[in-house]
């Protein structure tokens, strides 16, 4: 018998009390990949599974990136099944961690980089960009849009967001305008000063704080253009919109990065990647590369592994 989903992430919320809803949503995702891994139809409702010898040794054999996540997963539910972590799965989850670590240091590009690595670097997403634009450039100008037609509009503006600011997935929970809530992201725009970006929920808002970031001129441009639209047609709140008009989520905000940059740059590239180009292409500046570790929202020497060599 298998746990239902909303069980498993409770469960998980029990053992990760300090970890955003964006953590336990990815540890979850990973521990349904694990059982996935074993065979199994579903997260199962004891611990027996875990100690498959023939999982453990299928696992040791994934590359480095693959083996990091399920080993992580593993610790995590030998935690939530409340069974002694210091066997198999601690050790497996410290060597990798270590690997990873170590390889991150040495500011390599990884195997899944180097495959999915634009002819142009960060630079890319810019042309990507202007090819949108033109293709939507009977909406831009349009006050009233439908569902549908927002939807496509948005796809443009998703892709020129990132061009510019690389973020996570924190684009898909930015609320439109200011809020009192503590755990809300939200866009406001001043006089003189163009849009900016207000960022109190994020996966290192524990330690960083709130964020204030200024948007860029071509980014206040795009914002300016959308955000009467996205007030026109939908009721939500928030800046990025699904199909049906509801708030987009961040694993809808993920599928869109990726269909989009495969479909117009040949390589399937999600926010991780993106972020890892926006570092290397200004590794070289100082200046640039301290603003772009406030963007990013993570510590300079995260800031150094980002850059690739």
């Amino acid at each position: 018998m298998a746990l239902k989903k909303e069980t498993v992430t409770k469960m998980m919320k029990a053992v990760c009390g300090n970890c955003t809803q964006s953590s336990i949503d990815v540890y979850v995702r990973n521990l349904y990949r694990l059982a996935k891994f074993a065979g199994k139809a579903g997260v199962p409702k004891d611990a027996k599974w875990l100690a498959s010898k023939a999982l453990l040794t299928k696992v040791g054999k994934e590359p480095l990136n693959v083996r990091r996540v399920l080993t992580v997963a593993g610790v995590k539910a030998m935690k939530m099944y409340k069974r002694d972590t210091s066997g198999e799965w601690g050790p497996l989850m410290s060597k990798a961690t270590e690997e990873y670590e170590k390889q991150r240091d040495e500011r390599r590009k990884t195997k899944r980089e180097k495959e999915r690595w634009p002819t142009k670097g960060y630079d890319s997403l810019k042309d990507v960009s202007k090819k949108l634009k033109k293709a939507n450039s009977d909406l831009l100008g349009k006050k009233d849009l439908s569902v549908k037609q927002l939807y496509r509009l948005q796809k443009y503006v998703i892709i020129a967001l990132y061009s510019e600011h690389a973020l996570r997935l924190d684009w898909a929970d930015v609320k439109l305008g200011k809020t009192n809530d503590k755990d809300k992201n939200f866009l406001h725009k001043l006089p003189r000063r163009g849009w900016i970006l207000t960022m109190r929920k994020y996966k290192t808002s524990k330690t960083m704080g709130e964020v204030e970031l200024k948007l860029s001129r071509p980014t206040s441009l795009v914002l300016s253009m959308f955000v009467p639209k996205v007030k026109e047609t939908t009721g939500h709140g928030y800046l990025l919109s699904n199909l049906k008009g509801n708030k987009l989520s961040r694993s809808g905000l993920s599928k869109v990065l990726i269909r989009l940059t495969e479909k117009h740059l040949g390589s399937k590239i999600g926010s991780q990647i993106i972020r890892v180009l926006k570092a290397t292409k200004f590794r070289r500046d100082t200046e640039k590369s301290e603003a772009l570790a406030k963007e990013l929202m993570h510590s300079a020497k995260q800031q150094l592994q980002y850059a690739k060599k």
